[in-house]
């Protein structure tokens, strides 16, 4: 089984992010969908050996990492970005048509901190919500699974105490 890890608007606060990794059994990739790209560095600095994929978020000004990028892990199309491009407010309705995503079966943002999955047409829309400033519920991360070509993404809360 593969397991990837999806972290969304940090914004300069890794600790959180920086304990999960460090509790779970196996990480096989991590994703960052922008917002801060510095800690995209710092993931990269402290889990040398992960694969780990970001991009730019509306607070982001490094040009370091595209705005928006298609990736293929175990054969499944994952279309990942920070979101503020195609979102007018909370509704992700926008992204469920916006041409990159063709042929993706899991389409990723942030920018609005909120936790959110939706299934539609075969496809998956989430957003992991926020490590670290959520403006609903507790913070929050995304967990892809891919195991015998089946592809599985869940959000899991974090506690405040951890």
């Amino acid at each position: 089984m593969t397991r990837i890890l999806v972290f969304s608007d940090s914004h300069g606060e890794t600790n959180r992010m920086i304990k999960t990794i460090q509790n779970l059994p196996s990480v096989d990739g991590i994703i960052h969908l922008g917002d801060l790209n510095r800690d995209i560095t710092e993931l990269e600095d402290n889990f040398f050996e992960i694969p780990i994929y970001g991009v730019q978020g509306n607070n982001d000004h490094t040009g370091l990492y595209p705005n928006e990028k298609i990736l293929t892990i175990d054969g499944k199309k994952i279309f990942i970005t920070h979101g503020h491009y195609y979102l007018f407010g909370l509704d992700p309705e926008p992204l469920k048509t916006v041409p990159s995503t063709e042929g993706a079966e899991l389409i990723l943002y942030g920018h609005t901190h909120i936790a959110y999955t939706e299934k539609y047409d075969g496809k998956i829309l989430a957003n992991p919500g926020s490590i670290s400033r959520p403006r609903t519920g507790a913070p929050s991360y995304g967990v892809i699974e891919i195991e015998d070509g089946i592809l599985r993404y869940c959000n899991i809360l974090i506690p405040e105490i951890f």
